[in-house]
């Protein structure tokens, strides 16, 4: 069974895309869990004081966010300083969670509370995550035939230019439209800006690849297909390391493999 990503959902004749619609849904069953969970232990917190929490948080998460961002790209901050499309774009998930818990700690000190005051958002952040997350994998992510069709064999992903694309745009949400290139450059092509010894490159750098293990329950033929790592046969034979265990080892070659090419050849000779 095959699925197209995005899966989009239709409602009528308007098509919905998984993301907008599952991150929605995530907003509105956390406040709901939260009135629920609220109604049945009741809430430390006055109606005044909860609101000047929530407040505290949403101004210290927005504020934290964007303060953190613009640190962690100094130089473009300055060239850009006056660019409101550069100002508004771009946020740190890091400076968001460190905002708002320093906002509703300072709130907390200003109306003289003392009793913890997150312990109902928990359940509800928990599963209003986890209801956005489904939102996030049915809107996919590199498609499939890019991996597959849209360029050689290589672990310097960062000199395949259609690869290196696909990976521009699964990342280019985090940026501004001004920060994009030059964020994902730093990224992509650091290794020239590190200073090292004449003559390092690519071609005499030692390597240490961490990549799934690939067994008859997680087989996925386009890793197979865009395998970088191979094992060397005693015959002199190249053997991908996501096949190798499955079919090469000791003898599932002849007891395994051999059995199915020979009934797949089996199936290509029936008219």
């Amino acid at each position: 069974m095959s699925l197209d990503l995005p899966l989009y959902l239709r409602l009528g004749p308007v098509l919905i895309h998984p993301h907008w619609l599952f991150e929605t849904l995530a907003y509105l069953a956390g406040a709901r869990l939260y009135a629920v969970l609220k109604r049945r232990s009741g809430d430390p917190l006055s109606v005044d004081e909860r609101w000047w929490v929530v407040a505290a948080a949403f101004v210290g998460a927005a504020v934290g966010s964007k303060i953190v961002y613009w640190l962690s790209e100094p130089a473009l901050m300055l060239e850009h300083a006056l660019d409101p499309q550069f100002l508004v774009g771009g946020k740190s998930i890091v400076g968001g969670l460190v905002g708002a818990i320093a906002a509703v700690e300072y709130a907390k000190r200003r109306l003289g509370i003392t009793t913890p005051t997150g312990d109902l958002f928990v359940v509800p952040m928990a599963v209003g995550i986890g209801i956005g997350r489904i939102g996030c994998f049915l809107s996919g992510l590199i498609p499939p035939e890019v991996l597959i069709n849209g360029g050689r064999n290589t672990v310097l992903y960062e000199q395949d230019a259609v690869l290196r694309d696909a990976v521009f745009t699964l990342f280019a949400t985090n940026h501004s439209p001004q920060t994009q290139a030059g964020s994902l450059r730093d990224l992509l092509c650091c290794l020239p800006q590190v200073a090292v010894p004449a003559g390092l490159s690519y071609e005499n750098v030692f390597r240490v690849l961490i990549v799934q293990f690939i067994d008859a329950y997680s087989f996925d033929v386009r890793s197979v297909k865009k395998t970088c790592v191979h094992i060397v046969h005693p015959d002199g034979r190249l053997i991908p390391f996501d096949t190798y265990n499955l079919f090469y080892r000791d003898h599932l070659e002849e007891e395994v493999l051999a059995p199915l090419r020979r009934r797949e050849e089996a199936a290509s000779a029936a008219p």
